[in-house]
């Protein structure tokens, strides 16, 4: 069966296999596993006081930002070394599509 959706987190789920689309080209395939195992100890959360997005973007790819008790909370996604206060998380595929999609790079 093929499912087409932009629900990420639906198809985290249910899918055996997943192929990642951008602008009408593939770019990554593969099952979810796999796909998220892919970043595993690349996406981290750095928590602050400070609302400073946009210097965090300048070294990291920003996959989300909550606030939460009058904190930042910046999920990123690198290949370079985190920082000493970032705490790494489990990757989800959805930080997958968005590094592919958003990056304006492939990786």
């Amino acid at each position: 069966m093929i499912l087409a959706t932009h629900i990420v987190p639906d198809v985290e789920s249910i899918a055996s296999k997943v192929l990642l689309l951008h602008k009408g080209r593939l770019i990554e395939g593969g099952s979810p596993e796999t796909l998220m195992n892919g970043l595993s100890g690349k996406v981290a959360v750095i928590t602050t006081e400070c609302d400073c997005k946009a210097e965090i973007e300048k070294e990291y790819h920003i996959s989300n930002v909550a606030v939460n008790n009058h904190k930042y909370q910046y999920r990123i996604i690198s290949d370079k070394t985190l920082p000493e206060d970032a705490v790494l998380v489990t990757p989800s595929l959805e930080d997958v599509f968005l590094l592919h999609t958003q990056s304006g790079e492939e990786v």
